[in-house]
This record gives C-alpha cells, structure tokens and sequence, in this order.
C-alpha cells in the first residue's frame, strides 16, 4: 500500500464572526450579512502542509465535511436551501470550466449540500478533487454559497455558523 502525504485543515466562520451577527469585517475575514459569503484572511499554507509544501509545485484539495449550526427557518422555498459551495482565492489548475459561459474561472464549485434546520455536518466523497498549483505561503480564501442556479440564496435570517473541513494531498511530478 502507498502512502499518501496529506495535510487537513478547518475554515470556521467563528473565527471571523465569534459574536455571530453578520455582517463582519475585520483582520481574520469578513462575513457578510446572510453569511453565506466568508472570506478568510492570511491563511498559512506554509504553516498547514509543512514540508509538502517544498517538496510538491502542485497539490489535489477536496472539500471532505461541512458542519453547521441549526437556525431559524431561512425560506420558505426549499430551492433556496440546495447550496453550491464555490471556492475562489487559490491557484486552480484546469478544473474551473463552466459550460454556461464556455471558459475558465476564478472560483470552483467543491460540492453541493441540502441546508437543513438542524444543524448537522455533510461529508463529502472523493469525487470532487481539484488540482492547485502551490499556493502563495500567505492566502485568502473566499466561500461562498449560491443555489443551484447560481443566485444568492434568499434567506429571510441570518445563515448558520460554518466549519468546512479540507484535505490536500501532494502530488507527485511524474503523475501530472
């Protein structure tokens, strides 16, 4: 069996909104008003892959959980809670094409997940991999959330807290 270098780590929207209004902006982030659009600020990806990142130019990133807090009910249509979870803010490498404008883009969609009432966490599979060219040591990621079609959820309240949980495997030069 061969081993795989991976490294994990969590984004968590408390981190930036530990008072949970919304709303936010500061050194950590800015989360604004409905919560589902979250930036974080100096991430260190020096500091969370360690030696992998000298040792690798390119890493595979999955979105592997989200956890959530339970809220108020957000809307009354339930199309307004089935969420893509887009990630903007790293250096994606081929894996952002979307065939409603036939190009490349900024921002990849990791996942989808129902949003219940309840606060709960999804896992994802392996399915949804994308390649990144090394990081910058010092990044920001963005997260933001749409419905399927793509609009801003209509949200009557505040969205919930959120922790989405991310692994990163190294990969090797004569595989790419």
């Amino acid at each position: 069996m061969q081993t795989v270098e991976c490294a994990t780590f969590h984004l968590n929207t408390w981190d930036i909104d530990n008072a949970g209004l919304g709303n936010v902006n500061n050194q950590y982030g800015s989360v604004n008003q409905l919560r589902n659009d979250i930036t974080w600020n100096n991430i260190n990806f020096k500091t969370i892959l360690g030696e992998m990142f000298e040792k690798y130019d390119k890493f595979n990133i999955k979105l592997s959980s989200i956890m959530y807090s339970s809220i108020a009910a957000p809307s009354a249509n339930p199309a307004t809670l089935l969420l893509k979870v887009n990630v903007a803010g790293l250096p994606f490498s081929n894996c952002t094409y979307h065939s409603g404008t036939n190009s490349n883009s900024q921002y990849c969609t990791m996942g989808s997940y129902s949003l219940g009432i309840n606060g709960t966490q999804m896992y994802f599979n392996d399915d949804n991999v994308f390649t990144i060219e090394k990081p910058p040591a010092i990044s920001s990621i963005r997260i933001y959330l749409t419905t399927l079609g793509d609009s801003v959820p209509n949200w009557a309240t505040l969205g919930p807290q959120l922790d989405f949980y991310f692994r990163i495997y190294g990969v090797k030069k004569d595989i790419c």
